[in-house]
């Protein structure tokens, strides 16, 4: 078993990485939410949509950053460069 593998074995580890990844699921529900409450806005109010979508990305990406880090233990510096398995 890798070191990969066994950090998630103990009980704490374990509890841990749900509460994590129940946090990122939770914003990307948010997200869509809001997203699809942003498309149906009428088509005068266009102007301001881009920044409006930019901050709620902004909240999702946030959200996978700490799940990243907190939940799958990827150092901070290494949140935004490719992840392999």
């Amino acid at each position: 078993m890798s070191e990969e593998q066994t950090q998630y074995q103990t009980p704490s580890a374990q509890r841990n990485y749900r509460k994590h990844l129940r946090d990122l699921t939770e914003a990307v529900s948010a997200v869509i939410d809001a997203v699809d409450i942003e498309m149906g806005r009428r088509a005068m109010d266009i102007a301001g949509r881009g920044p409006r979508i930019a901050k709620i990305m902004n909240a999702l990406n946030l959200a996978n950053d700490r799940a990243r880090h907190f939940g799958l233990g990827i150092p901070l510096r290494n949140l935004h460069q490719k992840v392999t398995t």
